[in-house]
C-alpha cells in the first residue's frame, strides 16, 4: 500500500509510523487544502498534486482494493518515535465528507488516542481526515488524504443509454433504410454493400465529436462538494481542443465504481456503434486501424493514441450495453479493467454525493442529423 504524507514515514504493509523525536520542529498544516483546481497541462496537474501530498498523507483507492474495487481492512498507525513516549495524545479534528444521500459516517475516532502510538483503522470513504497532534506541548494538524471523483452520474448515464436504444438508434435504423431504398431493387448486393458504407461514414464523421463534455446547463464543469478533494484535472487547450493527454479528466463515479471521460465516451462508442448496426470487431479496431492507415498517407492522426486494454475494455462496456447488459452489471464486472492501471480514476475514491446535472454531448447536432 502506498501511502505518502508530510513526515518521514517508515513503510509497513499495514501501519504508518511517523517519525517525530522532542527536537522536531513541529509546524502546523492543517490549515494547508488539498484542494486542486482545473489545470491546464499533465504537468500541470501532477505538480499540483505534488504540493497536495506534502501536506496530507495519501492513501490512493487501487492500493487497498482488491481485483473487485472492495476496500479490504487496512490501518493506519500514528506512531511518535518508538511509540512509548509520554506527553504525546491526538484529537479528531474534522472529516470533509461528501453530502446527501449515502454520505459516508463520521470518521473513526483514534484507538489508543492518549498514547505516542495511535491507530486509525479501517477507513473505507474517500475525503480529509483531519487530526491534531500534541506532543512536546505543541500542537500540529495531520491530514489524510483520500482523493475522492466527482459525484455519481449513473442515473443521468442512464438517461443517456435509454436514449440511444430506444429512441435514436430506431430512428437512425429507419432513416438508413428511408437512404439506401432506392438501391434495393437495382441491386441488393450493392444495397448492402451501400449501407455498410454508410454507416461507416456516419460514425465516422461522428467520431472527433463523439465526446460526453463536463459542462452543466451553464457551461460551467459539474463540482460536486467533494470534486475538489480529488487529483488534478487536466483542461484542454483552448489552442487544441482535442488534447488526447486530457483522457482522464473529469472523473465521475458510477455505481461505485470511479470512470473517467475517455472510458465513458469510449463506452458510448461501443454502444451507439452497436446500436448503428457496425460489428464489433469493426468498432473495436477500426480507430486503429485508421491512424496506421492516416500514418501510412501521411495524414494527421484524429483519434489520439493507440487503445490500451483498459479503453477496449470500455468498448466492450458499450457492446454490454447493446445486449441488454444492466449499466450496474457493466461496471461491477469491467469498471475496474476501465481504469488505467496507475491513472488518476484508480487512484481516486469513488464519491457518495449524487448530481442531478448531465453532461453536455458534443456531437449534438450530428446525432440530431442523422435521424431526420
Amino acid at each position: 500500500m502506498k501511502i505518502r504524507g508530510v513526515f518521514p514515514w517508515e513503510w509497513g504493509t499495514s501501519a504508518i509510523n511517523i517519525g517525530v523525536s522532542p527536537d522536531t520542529e513541529i509546524s502546523g498544516k492543517s490549515e494547508t487544502s488539498t484542494e486542486i483546481e482545473y489545470v491546464g497541462t499533465n504537468q500541470e496537474a501532477e505538480d499540483a498534486e505534488e504540493k497536495a501530498y506534502e501536506v496530507a498523507l495519501t492513501v490512493f483507492h487501487k492500493d487497498v482494493r482488491d481485483a473487485q474495487g472492495d476496500v479490504q481492512d487496512f490501518d493506519i498507525h500514528l506512531k511518535v518515535g518508538d511509540g512509548t513516549m509520554t506527553g504525546i495524545s491526538w484529537s479528531k479534528q474534522n472529516f470533509i465528507k461528501t453530502p446527501g444521500t449515502g454520505s459516508p459516517p463520521d470518521p473513526p475516532d483514534l484507538q489508543n488516542a492518549n498514547t505516542a502510538d495511535a491507530t486509525l483503522p479501517n477507513l473505507t470513504e474517500g475525503g480529509v481526515y483531519r487530526y491534531n497532534l500534541n506532543a512536546f506541548g505543541e500542537t500540529t494538524g495531520i491530514q489524510i488524504w483520500l482523493p475522492t471523483a466527482g459525484p455519481d452520474i449513473s442515473s443521468y448515464w442512464e438517461t443517456e443509454i435509454s436514449y440511444f436504444k430506444n429512441t435514436w438508434g430506431p430512428a437512425y435504423r429507419t432513416n438508413l433504410d428511408n437512404r439506401t431504398a432506392v438501391f434495393l431493387p437495382i441491386s441488393p448486393a450493392a444495397y448492402l454493400a451501400i449501407r455498410e458504407a454508410l454507416k461507416l461514414k456516419d460514425i465516422t464523421n461522428l467520431g472527433p465529436d463523439l465526446d460526453w463534455l463536463n459542462e452543466d446547463s451553464s457551461n460551467n464543469p459539474i463540482k460536486g462538494t467533494a470534486t475538489p478533494n480529488g487529483l488534478g484535472n487536466i483542461r484542454p487547450s483552448l489552442a487544441d481542443p482535442n488534447n488526447f493527454s486530457a483522457g482522464d479528466r473529469d472523473r465521475f463515479t458510477m455505481y461505485g465504481i470511479v470512470i473517467d471521460f475517455a472510458k465513458r465516451n469510449n463506452m458510448m462508442y461501443g454502444l451507439i456503434g452497436r446500436e448503428m448496426g457496425i460489428l464489433e470487431v469493426v468498432l473495436k479496431n477500426g480507430p486503429d486501424a485508421k491512424d496506421q492507415l492516416n500514418q501510412l498517407f501521411g495524414i494527421a492522426n484524429d483519434t489520439g493514441t493507440p487503445d490500451s486494454s483498459a479503453a477496449l475494455e470500455a468498448y466492450e462496456a458499450g457492446f454490454d450495453l447493446h445486449d441488454g447488459v444492466s449499466l450496474q452489471t457493466i461496471m461491477q464486472n469491467r469498471g475496474i479493467k476501465m481504469q488505467e492501471a496507475n491513472g488518476r480514476a484508480a487512484k481516486e475514491w469513488p464519491s457518495h454525493e449524487t448530481t442531478t446535472e448531465g453532461l453536455k454531448r458534443k456531437a449534438a447536432t450530428e446525432f440530431q442529423a442523422l435521424i431526420q
